[in-house]
């Protein structure tokens, strides 16, 4: 028996969910005008740390609060 922990697939570095958030924060990122080292100020991380997130390298570890830099907190239509 196989004592290591299994997480599922969709939340696997590369894969499914990660994915899907990776290329959501590029969209919004890109929508506001902002480049990576930009957006990493304004949310306390570093621009390699956003990148890892938008290429589904890193699983994302959000602090409360950086969504509304991006307009995450106002809704799908923020950004139009």
């Amino acid at each position: 028996m196989d004592d290591e922990v299994q997480q599922p697939e969709e939340y696997e570095v590369g894969t499914g969910m990660l994915c899907v958030f990776g290329r959501q924060l590029k969209l919004f990122r890109e929508r506001a005008g902002l480049d990576r080292a930009r957006l990493g100020s304004l949310t306390g991380y570093s621009a390699s740390t956003i990148a890892s997130y938008e290429q589904a390298r890193r699983i994302p570890r959000i602090r409360p609060g950086s969504g509304a830099v991006l307009g995450w907190d106002r809704g799908q239509n923020a950004f139009r």
